[in-house]
Parts: C-alpha cells; sequence; structure tokens
C-alpha cells in the first residue's frame, strides 16, 4: 500500500504530509513518465476526455451549454477522504492525512495560459475559486483551504492544460499559521489592518508598487522569499474572495494578468497561491495572491531557514514595468 500520512518532524514543531499517491500522477514534461501528453485523446483535462477524471463536481457552460470551466477531485489526490489509519510510537508521531484535493480545469482549450484568457472568463474562474473555498473551509474537521497554480514544471505543474489546484487540509501550514499570528497582534497593538498599512507605506513611499488600479494594487514585498515575487492585493479590507464586487475581482485579474505576460514572455514559471482568512473567519486577515516566480535555487545556506534572494524587490518593479 502507498503510504500516505501526516508525520511530526523529531525535535521542530513542524508537520510533514508524505504522499507517496502523488508519485503516479502523469505529466508531459518527460519527469515522470516517458509519453508526452498532449491536446485532443490524451489530455485528460481537454473536452471530450471527461471520462479520464474522476466524477465532476461542478462546470460553468457557455451560451452553447458547452463546457467553458470544470472541476473534479483529483485522481492523485495529496490527501483522502478515506486515508489509511495509521498509530504513533514514542516520538514517531503520525495523523491520518484526511483532507480533500480538487483540480479546476481553468479552461477549455489546451495550451492557453491564464494570462491569455479573457478577463470575463478570469472572473468567472474567480467565482469558482471562491464558491470552491468556502464549500471545502465549511467541511467538518477541515481547519484550512489552500489555493495554488502551478505554471511550468519548473514550478511543480505535471500537465500544460492551465489549472488551478484546492487542497482542503485537517492543519493549518505554519506560514499561514504566522501569517494570521502577526496580523492578529498586530491589531491588538493598532487597531488596524496589517496589510491595510502597508499598502498606505508603501505607496507613500513609491518604491515597491509595480501597478495599480482603482480597486487593486501590485506590490514588490520588502523582504521577498523569492525573485521577483509580489503580492497582488485587494485596496479594501476583505478576508475572503466572496466578499469581492465584480469590479475589484476584474481589477485583480487585469494586474494579475500583467504579472504572467511578463513572466511568460521571458519563459519563468511560476506559482501563485491565495492567502485569507482561517475558518474562524478572521477579520483581521487581508486577502492577497502571492505570486511567486521560480527562478531561485535553493543551496545549503537556505537550509537553515535563512532566505538569499540575488534580485531586490525595487530592481523587480523596474523588471515588471519595462518594455522589454
Amino acid at each position: 500500500m502507498l503510504k500516505q500520512s501526516f508525520r511530526k518532524h523529531y525535535f521542530l514543531n513542524k508537520w510533514v504530509l508524505i504522499s507517496e499517491n502523488r508519485s503516479k500522477r502523469p505529466s508531459d514534461f518527460g519527469f515522470e513518465v516517458e509519453n508526452k501528453i498532449s491536446s485532443g485523446k490524451s489530455c485528460p483535462f481537454c473536452p471530450g476526455n471527461e471520462s479520464m477524471t474522476p466524477n465532476e463536481l461542478g462546470r460553468i457552460v457557455d451560451k452553447k451549454g458547452d463546457w467553458i470551466i470544470r472541476w473534479f477531485s483529483n485522481k492523485f489526490g495529496a490527501v483522502s477522504m478515506n486515508p489509511e489509519l495509521v498509530s504513533s510510537k514514542n516520538f514517531l508521531i503520525q495523523e491520518p492525512s484526511f483532507g480533500y484535493h480538487y483540480i479546476i480545469v481553468d479552461t477549455n482549450k489546451h495550451g492557453v495560459s491564464w494570462s491569455s484568457l479573457k478577463e470575463s472568463h478570469l472572473v468567472k474562474l474567480m467565482k469558482v475559486y471562491s464558491n470552491v473555498v468556502d464549500d471545502l473551509q465549511s467541511k467538518k474537521r477541515i481547519k484550512y483551504v489552500i489555493l495554488f497554480k502551478n505554471h511550468g514544471p519548473n514550478a511543480g505543474a505535471s500537465l500544460t492544460h492551465e489549472h488551478t489546484q484546492v487542497v482542503a487540509l485537517t492543519k493549518i501550514p505554519d506560514l499561514i499559521n504566522q501569517e494570521f499570528n502577526s496580523f492578529s497582534n498586530y491589531y491588538k497593538k493598532s487597531k488596524k489592518c496589517f496589510m491595510c498599512d502597508i499598502i498606505k507605506k508603501e505607496k507613500k513611499i513609491n518604491e515597491r508598487v509595480v501597478f495599480e488600479n482603482k480597486t487593486a494594487v501590485v506590490i514588490a514585498p520588502f523582504a521577498p522569499l523569492y525573485s521577483l515575487e509580489v503580492f497582488v492585493v485587494p485596496k479594501r479590507h476583505v478576508s475572503e474572495l466572496s466578499e469581492l464586487r465584480e469590479d475589484e475581482l476584474k481589477d485583480l485579474v487585469v494586474l494579475m494578468k500583467k504579472i504572467f505576460s511578463k513572466l511568460e514572455s521571458r519563459s519563468i514559471d511560476y506559482n501563485f497561491v491565495l492567502h485569507h482568512s482561517l475558518k474562524r473567519k478572521s477579520k483581521k486577515v487581508h486577502l492577497y495572491f502571492d505570486i511567486i516566480p521560480r527562478l531561485n535555487k535553493h543551496a545549503g545556506f537556505e537550509m537553515s531557514g535563512f532566505a538569499i534572494n540575488s534580485i531586490s524587490p525595487e530592481t523587480s518593479v523596474k523588471f515588471y514595468r519595462s518594455r522589454k
């Protein structure tokens, strides 16, 4: 049986998800299987191949009745609704890997990038993100839902057909917990939102604001963990995607398209991750998308927990604004 469980580090307060099921994923980059997958008969995310995926959970259709966005459980999920039972002994501590892992196929068109999709389509996609996350957050035992995208092989994508993943966990990731505590502590001291104040400060300094429009802003963070990393943030204080108005969703996707277009023009793979409220719906948290280009190659120093970044956020601003 393939091993799948949450395991605790010997002496650090960190949990690791062991999920051998992930090694069975198909790949059209040649990393995991030899046969390359293209559009048509062999791509499980293309129209006509719906039988190649688990049962559909939902879809958005066009005027003709054809699906343009659809979502379903991940056949090779990192977690499971029916995980194997595991036991702990002494310092060998583990728990069942219960959770939900969904795939959202962003478009019915194969080989079309997120940045190439129409704004109206992306607003529909954002609403699907919102509905799926809210639904999963409402389920028993679930403490946090991670929504993320892997674009390109260096970012962990196993298929080129554009898609997004959503994983609902019984544990809060360490980074999210630290972030939540920072927001909460800042609010206790100032009675203000940490991110709202960051936006005000960065706009006043005007050295790390990449782009902005009426309701959203892109900031190159002061101490980025990754080269060319940016935050895409709604200006209004919201904690969940479902709180955003239609115009705010449109302004978000307009700015995200600009960032992705620039990265894709340089063939830079990337991830994005949605940061939002915990299940208890704390209004102290300010929603944002963290866009992480995959340029960094971690060496020994980074294994200590420190990050070295060879590109300053001020240089990142120049990169994204440049026309070359």
